[in-house]
C-alpha cells in the first residue's frame, strides 16, 4: 500500500481512491479487473512496488502508471458492490499510517533521536526498519517509504544503502541489529529492550 499513501501524502489520490484500494487489498477477487490491470494493482498493493519499477516491468510509459493506478481507483469506488469507508471516518488513520511506514511520526522520531544520537534522516530510517515489525525491506520499498514525501528525481537506491550501513555502525552496542538478507534488503533485529518500546511490542 506505500505506493497509494505516497500518492495520497502527494495529493494525487483522494481518500476515497485510497480506501477504494484498501478494499481491494482486502479482497482482490470480489470485483473483476481485466488481467492486465489485475497484475498492476496486485504489483503496487501487495510486492509494494515503485511507480518506476512498475512502468518498467509492465513496459508502460514513463509517468504513465500512476494515472493508470487513479483511474483504476475511482472505477472500483464509483462501483456499488464494494465497500468504502467515508473519508471523513478514515481520514486520520490515512494520515497515521503515512507517518507509521514513512517513519515520521515525531513523538518516536525525537526518542530515536535522544536516545541514540542520531540525525533525523537516521532516525526516520531506523523508525521505517522498526515499523517492519521484524520483516526485512527490500531495498526498492526501504527507498520508497524514505523518500515519499518528495517528488521528482530521486536519490539512487544506494543512497540509502549506504545509509544503512552508517546507522548500522551508530547501533552497535545497543540493543537493535541491522542484519543484511542477501538479495532482499535489511531487518532489524532486537534484543531486550532499554527504554525504547517497538510499536509491534505495544499491548
Amino acid at each position: 500500500m506505500q505506493v497509494f499513501l505516497d500518492l495520497l501524502h502527494k495529493g494525487y489520490l483522494t481518500p476515497e481512491q485510497l480506501s477504494a484500494a484498501q478494499a481491494w487489498r482486502d479482497n482482490p477477487t470480489r470485483m473483476f479487473l481485466a488481467p492486465s490491470l489485475f497484475r498492476i494493482m496486485h504489483d503496487a498493493v501487495f510486492k509494494e512496488l515503485s511507480i518506476t519499477s512498475i512502468e518498467a516491468r509492465h513496459s508502460l510509459p514513463e509517468r504513465s502508471a500512476k494515472a493508470i493506478l487513479r483511474l483504476v481507483l475511482q472505477s472500483l469506488y464509483e462501483c456499488e458492490s464494494i465497500f468504502i469507508r467515508k473519508p471523513d471516518d478514515a481520514s486520520d488513520q490515512h494520515r497515521a499510517e503515512i507517518e507509521y511506514l514513512s517513519g515520521t511520526n515525531v513523538d518516536l522520531l525525537t526518542d530515536l533521536m535522544r536516545s541514540f544520537s542520531l540525525s533525523r534522516s537516521e532516525g526516520r530510517l531506523l523508525a521505517i526498519l522498526m515499523n517492519a515489525k521484524g520483516h526485512a525491506i527490500d531495498y526498492d520499498t526501504l527507498h520508497a517509504r524514505f523518500y515519499g514525501d518528495r517528488a521528482g528525481d530521486l536519490p539512487n537506491v544506494e543512497t540509502v544503502r549506504v545509509m544503512t550501513c552508517r546507522l548500522r555502525q551508530k547501533l552497535v552496542g545497543s540493543q537493535f541489529r541491522i542484519e543484511t538478507v542477501w538479495g532482499v534488503g535489511f531487518k532489524l533485529v532486537t534484543s531486550e529492550a532499554r527504554g525504547i518500546v517497538l510499536p509491534y511490542d505495544q499491548p
